[in-house]
């Protein structure tokens, strides 16, 4: 699967600097994914609401078929 995500994702992470967001965002996608579904549970971003953000969050994904 290919993901391409808008830097808002960022933004739900409670670290305090960009390079520390970055290394948090790079842990929680590690290892496998089979459905966008997975990548969302793992950046909390179910419950995450226009409200709660100052900038878009916005995510493209890409997955081919196996079998």
């Amino acid at each position: 699967m290919l993901v391409l995500m808008s830097d808002g994702v960022l933004e739900t992470i409670d670290e305090v600097d960009l390079i520390e967001r970055e290394k948090t965002l790079l842990s929680r996608i590690s290892g496998s994914l089979e459905k966008p579904g997975d990548l969302i549970r793992r950046l909390s971003l179910g419950d995450v609401t226009s409200d709660d953000l100052a900038d878009d969050i916005a995510g493209l994904f890409i997955s081919r078929g196996v079998g």
